[in-house]
């Protein structure tokens, strides 16, 4: 994220719900300066799980994201 390589996003929810001092994010490593701005491209919903396709948003400094 930080080179700017990623141009996509592709997520999948469940309806369920975890928290404490261990939980995960789906970001490994040194946290991003700022937030990073995500537009969705589609999104599903299926059997109460969401699907979504999101287009990373061009960092600051960084490359822009490629257009689809």
């Amino acid at each position: 994220l930080r080179a700017g390589l990623v141009d996509e996003l592709f997520l999948s929810l469940a309806a369920k719900l975890v928290g404490g001092a261990d939980a995960l994010t789906i970001v490994a490593g040194a946290a991003l300066p700022e937030p990073l701005a995500l537009a969705p491209v589609w999104l599903l919903e299926h059997e109460g799980e969401m699907f979504l396709r999101l287009r990373v948003a061009a960092a600051a400094g960084g490359p822009p994201a490629a257009s689809l």
